[in-house]
């Protein structure tokens, strides 16, 4: 496809149009220089894919998994699930950016799934990566059916344990009421909120019976759906941005985790370290995006955060102005009378304190604040309340 540029062992682009990109990848080149790459034109607007992104499926398309991604990582007015919640704008475009993840590890996102042999596994390999795991009788069953399918193993055994865990969940051994036991150990069909009815109804459709029925079964969906739609890194599992892969874009992704790829990457890699494969030759695929940002999009806190001027900017309270007179106070360009007046806002006026600290001056307290019509300033601590 002419959306694909090739230059091997590293990669020639125009860094005017897609800043950040060449640097990055010549420096892991020099690094891992048996390591090849191709850059994926997506020509597609990137704030327009970030959008599209953040609205898809009444924005259940990518969810944050709360205990971990708090506070500007979820969307204002979200869809919950149990500990799941809407993305964030900010979130999505993290998790989208390439450049944020252009290191030796979180690289593996964008590792060409679709070659057995490239991976240099073997089978004592496989039985080393699943030991101690619900997956360690099941070694054999794995190999054969990457083999046969040309999918990377290691991904394969990232998969499972991103859906899994070391140990196995529910959807691992299922009673289908019918005399049988049913295996979905990749949680095909299975639904936040309802993940145990869902992935049995498409286990006993697709009569995964027995464990190896569901792991070669996954498998053969993960490669049919996904790898030969050309859908074929952990980042295009879950942004489906290739024009290649047909269909239409965003509305083709494995799963609503936003952090899937990234988490997956990470496990993917540790794999290659572990087997000593790590300088095979391997071959990543980087997509770029049109009008990208000229510097990488900003990861959020995990706090309270409010956009001003297209800057993330992190909160703590919402406060009002409350003085003893009812009079109105000076909002100041910097913590001190000495600063000039932005504007003069009266009682009761509501804003929210950004968290940088309190600021002295001359003994008095200071904070900034982002008042609600827009105006941002210092105003003296004791004239601000903390309201709900």
């Amino acid at each position: 496809m002419f959306y694909l540029y090739k230059n091997e062992p590293a990669i020639n682009i125009n860094s005017s149009k897609y800043p950040g990109i060449e640097d990055k990848i010549n420096e892991l080149a020099k690094i891992h220089p048996e390591w090849k790459f191709e850059v994926l034109y997506t020509t597609l607007d990137f704030n327009t894919a970030v959008e599209a992104e953040y609205n898809y499926s009444s924005k259940r398309g990518n969810l944050v998994y709360t205990p971990t991604y708090k506070g500007d990582w979820i969307a204002p007015n979200p869809y919950v699930s149990g500990v799941w919640a809407s993305a964030s704008y900010n979130g999505i475009a993290y998790f989208m950016d390439p450049r944020n993840f252009l290191n030796e590890k979180d690289i593996f996102q964008f590792i060409d799934l679709s070659d057995y042999a490239s991976s240099g596994v073997t089978l004592e390999a496989i039985k080393y990566q699943v030991e101690g795991t619900f997956l360690q009788n099941y070694a054999e069953d794995v190999r054969n059916a990457c083999k046969n399918a040309n999918i990377n193993p290691y991904y394969v055994i990232a998969r499972l344990f991103q859906e899994q865990g070391a140990k196995g969940s529910s959807t691992i051994n299922m009673d289908g009421k019918d005399g049988k036991r049913y295996y979905n150990p990749f949680n095909i069909g299975a639904e936040v909120g309802n993940d145990y009815q869902t992935a049995l109804n498409r286990a006993k459709r697709d009569g995964w019976d027995t464990m190896a029925k569901g792991i070669e079964g996954g498998i053969r969906i993960l490669k049919s759906y996904y790898i030969d739609k050309k859908q074929n890194t952990l980042y295009l599992n879950k942004f489906d941005v290739n024009p290649a892969s047909g269909g239409g874009f965003y509305n083709h992704q494995y799963m609503q985790n936003l952090s899937a790829a990234y988490s997956e990457a990470r496990i993917l890699q540790s794999a290659y370290v572990d087997t000593n494969v790590l300088d095979n030759e391997i071959k990543f695929i980087i997509p770029v995006y049109e009008n990208m940002p000229k510097t990488v999009s900003i990861k959020p806190t995990g706090q309270n955060a409010i956009q001003y001027n297209n800057e993330n900017i992190n909160c703590n309270d919402r406060v009002k102005v409350k003085t003893n007179d009812g009079s109105g106070v000076n909002v100041r360009s910097g913590a001190g009378t000495s600063y000039g007046i932005v504007r003069t806002v009266s009682e009761n006026t509501t804003g929210t304190r950004i968290v940088t600290g309190k600021y002295n001056s001359n003994g008095y307290w200071w904070d900034e604040v982002i008042f609600d019509d827009g105006t941002r300033g210092f105003v003296a601590t004791n004239y601000l309340v903390k309201i709900n």
